[in-house]
């Protein structure tokens, strides 16, 4: 596997991929200027050649095999990743191998539940929480809702908290 740092002009109104984000080879990319006449887009795409890393490019913008310019497409070491003018987003983090648990966690849903000692099994859902920006006001919302809600707690029962991967994690049910 190598990794490749591509920019192309992109002639079209949407430069954005057809998929959000793009295929899995597409490590990340940046659209780091623009014209009246078209977008300069960046990325970092991993594959074993030049050709596969272009057709990963295609897979997600097709027009690139009619319109495109290519400005460079450069061999970087495995591990490279640009600057900080090139700031990842939170899918990036975890395909750049910078996402901590913390990080992948607090983007999502969780939830507060209260869980019975000596039986996990048994848990009570008391409030669900999401799109913090921060793993700080993640647990700041998780204090607020364990002291406002407490004397709501059973005895012999617990806070848990779980995030949306999680078995205990409660799903609307679809009515029919």
């Amino acid at each position: 596997m190598k990794r490749f740092w591509v920019s192309w002009l992109q002639d079209t109104d949407d430069f954005r991929p057809l998929t959000a984000p793009p295929n899995r080879s597409v490590i990340g990319w940046w659209r780091s200027g623009e014209s009246d006449d078209f977008h300069v887009l960046c990325a970092v795409v991993d594959a074993r050649n030049e050709s596969e890393a272009r057709d990963a490019i295609l897979k997600d913008w097709p027009e690139a095999l009619e319109q495109c310019d290519w400005r460079f497409f450069d061999a970087r070491p495995l591990g490279w990743r640009p600057n900080d003018r090139f700031p990842l987003e939170g899918w990036m983090l975890e395909r750049f191998g910078e996402a901590t648990t913390e990080q992948q966690t607090f983007a999502g849903l969780i939830q507060v539940h209260w869980q019975k000692i000596g039986d996990c099994s048994k848990t009570e859902m008391v409030a669900q929480g999401g799109d913090f920006k921060t793993p700080e006001e993640m647990h700041e919302w998780i204090r607020e809702v364990v002291d406002r809600r407490k004397d709501e707690c059973p005895e012999g029962w617990g806070p848990m908290v779980c995030e949306s991967s999680s078995d205990y994690f409660v799903r609307a049910m679809a009515s029919t």
